[in-house]
């Protein structure tokens, strides 16, 4: 049975391997490529067409305890993935990994395999987050940079601390033993080895913000493009003397096809409606009237509008600071 909870977490190296054999369709978001087959490093954000099933391990050694007690059946691991965006992330591991005494032993070349890497916090496995619509896959990077930029604050006002603590220990202000001196050293490297870390993530995130914002633009424009589209299609079938159906379908058929493209959750309620729309105007085209049928494309003209228009509002639920963030991300790629 698909789980029935929203933001699934999945191991990525499962998922990556779907992709590269062709079992999973995908596009890319970012990095935007047309090979990911052949791709030499590990995607981070990926859009996926089409709902498909497939065996995933649990992230957490109680995770089939904690789904029994919920859902009171028998676990199931083999998981229904909706059309969503795949969103990369890397997660803790810990001793409630299933794997992590092997982890513990395994070399790089094993680690690497399962895409669990070692970082100043230890080992951090590499998962997808299944987010299900674009506008919450946008925002979901704007909070995850805020939690980022709160914790280099923190680090920054820790090392000028243990900064201002070692300085008055030389200046014989305060007396440290030889101990504590070593260990707000030690405590000042590790520091700034994390903020080097978490900087280098933050410019990830920065173009991966990009390439998501740029293909949630691109569909929202092609979505108002398609409603304004079948809108002038509607009023020239109207306005024409001959009703040619074998056009129409043609069109229509095609038409249909390209609403195929837009499975995210948020739009996909409208884009359904339009779709069964236009299907039926295919389905009865041999005695549909002129009329009727420009009526029904109108209606889905309607459908295919409010659609576009849920796209824009993305950044509603964010507050001043994220939205903030989220303007400064746009102004730093565009200057």
């Amino acid at each position: 049975m698909p789980k029935p909870r929203a933001d699934l977490q999945y191991v990525a190296y499962r998922i990556d391997a779907a992709i590269r054999v062709g079992r999973v369709a995908a596009v890319p978001i970012y990095p935007l490529t047309d090979d990911l087959q052949n791709l030499d490093r590990w995607p981070s954000s990926v859009l996926n067409l089409e709902s498909f099933r497939r065996r995933m391990p649990p992230l957490y050694v109680d995770t089939r305890e904690k789904y029994e007690a919920k859902f009171e059946r028998p676990w199931d691991n083999r998981s229904t993935i909706p059309p969503c965006v795949f969103n990369s992330r890397f997660v803790a591991v810990t001793t409630r990994s299933p794997d992590y005494d092997w982890l513990l032993q395994a070399s790089l070349e094993e680690r690497r395999a399962v895409q669990v890497i070692e970082t100043s916090r230890g080992l951090r496995r590499r998962i997808y987050e299944i987010i299900e619509d674009l506008s919450h896959a946008r925002r979901q990077p704007v909070h995850i940079r805020a939690q980022y930029e709160r914790e280099i604050a923190n680090l920054q006002q820790m090392r000028l601390q243990l900064k201002e603590r070692l300085r008055q220990e030389r200046s014989g202000i305060l007396t440290l033993t030889h101990q504590e001196v070593e260990i707000a050293s030690l405590m000042s490297a590790q520091i700034a080895q994390r903020i080097t870390e978490v900087e280098r993530i933050l410019q990830d995130r920065v173009v991966r913000e990009v390439g998501l914002r740029s293909y949630a633009q691109q569909s929202n424009l092609q979505l108002f493009f398609l409603a304004q589209s079948l809108a002038n299609f509607s009023g020239s079938l109207k306005r024409a003397a001959l009703f040619n159906r074998y056009a129409v379908e043609r069109y229509l058929q095609d038409f249909v096809s390209d609403l195929s493209m837009f499975g995210s959750r948020e739009v996909r309620r409208d884009r359904n409606y339009a779709k069964l729309l236009l299907e039926r105007v295919i389905s009865n085209i041999v005695r549909i009237e002129q009329n009727e049928t420009a009526r029904l494309l109108e209606k889905a003209v309607e459908h295919l509008t409010r659609a576009a228009v849920v796209m824009t509002h993305w950044s509603d639920s964010l507050d001043e600071s994220e939205l903030n963030i989220a303007n400064l991300g746009k102004r730093i790629v565009g200057h």
